[in-house]
């Protein structure tokens, strides 16, 4: 199962390299009333310098228990992250980087704790708690997008045109449109 449907505030754009969230995320309790829609999961991105000096890294701010709903993600070793230090990465970084659980990483100029390692690598190769980038800075209640899973037999594209009616003036992609289909197969 993975998200159908991209929610943003116009000019969010599906990917940025600014730390800045525009949505609020009280968007997702709007967005679970409309019919056809299964369920909706906040998210944010971190962008920084890349650690071999070139290049950037970014990392995903979830909210895990309803991104991995969507996205099929699951702990295959450590534990998920349970505080704001702490940070779960997928297979191919832990073994390209020679990192595992309980070591230290830089997330935004902080050294954070690996709790736990995940499967399947989707979206960024970090993530950590939606709430504690919210917190870091200073954005609360804030989000980039949230990601949509429609109800099955429901065409995402009419699930999409019920969101632009009920919340106009906003950006709605579909993931397939973008390239990017998190988690599905």
């Amino acid at each position: 199962m993975g998200a159908d449907i991209q929610f943003f505030r116009r000019g969010g754009g599906t990917f940025s390299t600014s730390n800045f969230m525009p949505l609020d995320v009280r968007y997702a309790d709007r967005l679970k009333k409309i019919p056809g829609v299964r369920m909706v999961s906040p998210f944010g991105h971190y962008v920084q310098s890349g650690n071999s000096g070139l290049g950037f890294e970014m990392i995903d701010a979830v909210e895990l228990d309803t991104y991995s709903a969507i996205s099929n993600l699951r702990i295959v070793k450590g534990r998920v992250f349970q505080a704001d230090g702490e940070v779960i990465i997928d297979e191919f970084k832990a073994k390209h980087g020679n990192i595992g659980v309980g070591d230290e990483i830089r997330v935004f100029g902080n050294t954070m704790k690996v709790a736990g390692i995940y499967s399947p690598q989707i979206g960024s190769r970090i993530k950590m708690s939606l709430g504690a980038l919210q917190r870091a800075l200073s954005q609360e209640n804030k989000c980039l997008a949230i990601l949509v899973k429609v109800d099955d037999g429901i065409a995402p594209e009419e699930v999409a045109r019920r969101i632009n009616a009920e919340l106009p003036n906003n950006q709605v992609v579909l993931t397939s449109d973008i390239g990017v289909n998190f988690g599905g197969q």
